[in-house]
């Protein structure tokens, strides 16, 4: 992301950061509960502002159906991204959906931490 390049232009890097109010999010029965012992989610076109246990803000977008969850986030600076692609659900109501959705952000911290420190 960081300033733009041929394939984005600093323009449009500056609309998907831009937060737009009122802002209803879909919920999952499954991840509400999880997700409310942290801060809001804020949303931009497309994407949305995260703050994630370690207290750092990211960009980027998660979504899910039954059989797979992903997550795409960007660091605040700009300058590190981590895709997770996987064929875990978190639809059923049940404890190993919890525990695919917990492991899922366990893994994002743990690539954004081994690679910006």
């Amino acid at each position: 992301m960081n300033k733009g390049s041929s394939l984005i232009r600093p323009e449009s890097i500056i609309q998907l950061q831009t937060v737009v109010r009122g802002v209803i999010p879909y919920e999952n029965i499954n991840t509400t509960n999880i997700e409310s012992t942290f801060s809001p989610i804020q949303f931009g076109i497309i994407w949305n502002w995260q703050t994630l246990e370690n207290g750092h803000r990211y960009l980027g977008h998660d979504g899910s159906m039954p059989g797979v969850t992903n997550s795409m986030l960007i660091n605040e600076k700009g300058d590190l991204g981590v895709i997770i692609l996987t064929n875990g659900d978190i639809y059923p109501n049940n404890n190993v959906s919890i525990e695919v959705y917990i492991a899922r952000g366990k893994l994002r911290l743990a690539f954004f931490d081994c690679f910006e420190n």
